[in-house]
């Protein structure tokens, strides 16, 4: 599995799902959380795990799960 870093930066807690702007530049990642996923807002740092998809999908990259970055957590 794919996995990296970068920042929330649109989340809606109705809708539960959002978007994360990842830190190797690529596009950006849509999420939605599951039952047991930490409530995340914007601006918060997170990790994910990119559900495994053919290079071209009309659905772009997306997560199978997230999780916070702790304070002193190592950076993928």
């Amino acid at each position: 599995m794919i996995q990296g870093t970068g920042t929330v930066t649109f989340f809606d807690p109705k809708a539960n799902y959002g978007f994360i702007d990842a830190d190797d530049g690529g596009a950006d990642i849509v999420f939605q959380l599951l039952p047991g996923d930490p409530a995340v807002a914007t601006g918060e740092g997170v990790g994910f795990e990119l559900i495994p998809r053919p290079s071209v999908t009309p659905r772009g990259r997306e997560a199978l799960r997230i999780w916070k970055l702790g304070f002193n957590e190592a950076v993928a």
